[in-house]
């Protein structure tokens, strides 16, 4: 019987030695597989901290360009303004100039009016002179 026992007992740890061979095996291969999965993570996580990165930049680049195109803007705001500014000085400038070509048409044409009646009322007195004398002189 003991040699009995010792074959089975040789046996029962053949069995238990496969058994923990298989189940090691099995745990290598698992093993691999979260090693093969936390790479992947690994790169990905790379990967996405890259994009970040990038995104970031471009973040600061556009925020930058912001101000760039707010301070643009107030500048042309200011000259839009100045322009603004020197357009009504001279449209009053213009109306004050139109005003005083007016003025000064005006009294050109009642000098150029009273000249005209001046030079009739001359011509007149002319012709009644004329007149007079012709009939003083006798003439027709």
């Amino acid at each position: 019987m003991k040699l009995q026992d010792a074959i089975d007992e040789n046996e029962a740890r053949k069995k238990a030695q496969s058994s923990q061979l298989k189940r090691t095996k099995e745990l290598e291969d698992k093993i691999l597989e979260l090693e093969a999965d936390r790479q992947s993570v690994i790169y990905d996580k790379r990967e996405k901290t890259t994009a970040y990165d990038m995104m970031k930049v471009e973040l600061d680049c556009s925020l930058l360009s912001f101000e760039c195109c707010k301070e643009e803007k107030q500048k042309l705001e200011a000259i839009l303004q100045q322009c603004k500014e020197e357009s009504l000085k001279m449209s009053k400038e213009l109306g004050s100039r139109r005003e005083l070509v007016q003025r000064c048409s005006s009294h050109k044409n009642i000098e150029m009016e009273e000249n005209d009646r001046l030079d009739m009322d001359d011509q007149m007195s002319e012709l009644a002179d004329n007149n007079t004398t012709a009939v003083s002189s006798g003439e027709p």
